[in-house]
């Protein structure tokens, strides 16, 4: 444990990660029926599934899944620049990208699994875009010298529990 309050980006990382997969599961509706997980993984491959949907709806749909995964990025993008402060390479940020789409591909098959939720491809790649930008993000941040800022406020979260339940 103490080893997560000494790495703060880390914890952060982690907690998102988590609760990436406990929103992307709600409302906690497993099933095990062959007829729901067959459709569902119809769907999944399936562009018909947009065809029913208006445009607005999947624009809103892919702008959530983006905004959704760019913490993830950012505190994955911290977490391997904060093990040591070297140069970051494309290398790196491919590993930020699969990283992404592995777990946007592990959420979206929980889903395959739920009565209420809808697997997609579609999902899956506007969430590793979401993961890109979020690394792009830190990079920036990183670059412009507010890393220390953001490092301090981050602190201050972890140090006071109301402020770490609230965000």
């Amino acid at each position: 444990f103490q080893i997560l309050i000494n790495n703060k980006w880390r914890t952060a990382f982690i907690a998102y990660t988590l609760y990436i997969i406990y929103g992307t599961t709600l409302p906690f509706r497993f099933t095990l029926s062959k007829d729901i997980i067959i459709s569902h993984l119809k769907s999944l491959f399936s562009i018909s599934h947009y065809q029913s949907l208006s445009s607005s709806t999947i624009q809103l749909d892919g702008l959530s899944n983006i905004l959704f995964f760019i913490p993830f990025g950012l505190f994955l993008f911290s977490t391997i620049y904060g093990r040591n402060d070297r140069y970051f390479s494309k290398k790196d940020y491919l590993k930020i990208i699969i990283r992404g789409a592995l777990l946007s591909t592990f959420v979206e098959m929980l889903q395959v699994f739920t009565i209420n939720r809808s697997p997609s491809v579609l999902d899956i790649i506007t969430n590793t875009f979401g993961t890109y930008l979020g690394a792009l993000l830190g990079y920036f941040i990183l670059q412009r010298g507010y890393r220390q800022q953001i490092g301090r406020l981050v602190e201050r979260i972890f140090n006071n529990p109301d402020f770490f339940i609230v965000s």
